[in-house]
């Protein structure tokens, strides 16, 4: 016999998982144990948190090098500039839109500066998200980590995951723990 047979407890008809009422006799079917529930509860924590975690090490991993780049875009930014002049590929491009050497270093240091803003909340949604606390805080830095991303796809794509991820993992979240009981009280009869 199965683990999950259940079984009317007044005429003996085999029973499905969900049902609440013997569909033979009409008797009031007994709903899962508390301990079932634990269980079952425990599962889905434990599931959400390894997304979370999931999801805080993809921001790290996105965040932590475009930190860098964006550092690195700000303190070099004249020296960018000198280098993007001196490729004869862009040199058509900077005399199509007549920017300056000054322009394009400006650009890079905005470049730069976005990098960093993307980052950093990259950075904050990922630390919340592996701490489970501030729902709402880490989903809007995610929010705006992708936003300010100016890595294109990528940043678009890795920011749309992790969202994903932090959404489907709103119930590990300390705050959402008694909305979490709640549901799961539900369950009993």
């Amino acid at each position: 016999m199965a683990e999950n047979d259940k079984f009317c407890t007044k005429c003996g008809q085999n029973l499905s998982a969900s049902v609440r009422f013997c569909p033979a006799c009409g008797a009031r079917v007994q709903g899962p144990s508390d301990e079932e529930i634990s269980a079952e509860k425990g599962a889905l924590v434990e599931a959400m948190t390894g997304r979370l975690k999931l999801a805080a090490v993809m921001m790290a991993v996105y965040s932590v090098p475009f930190l860098i780049l964006g550092i690195y875009c700000i303190v070099d930014a004249s020296g960018l500039a000198t280098e993007v002049f001196k490729e004869p590929a862009f040199a058509e491009a900077i005399a199509y839109y007549g920017l300056t050497q000054a322009e394009v270093a400006d650009l890079f240091g905005s470049m730069g500066i976005l990098y960093i803003l993307s980052s950093v909340f990259g950075l904050a949604s990922a630390f919340l998200c592996y701490r489970r606390k501030m729902y709402w805080v880490a989903l809007i830095a995610c929010i705006l980590s992708f936003l300010t991303g100016v890595a294109g796809l990528f940043a678009l794509f890795m920011g749309l995951l992790a969202f994903w991820m932090i959404l489907g993992g709103r119930f590990a979240f300390e705050e959402y723990a008694d909305e979490l009981d709640q549901e799961f009280e539900k369950l009993k009869f």
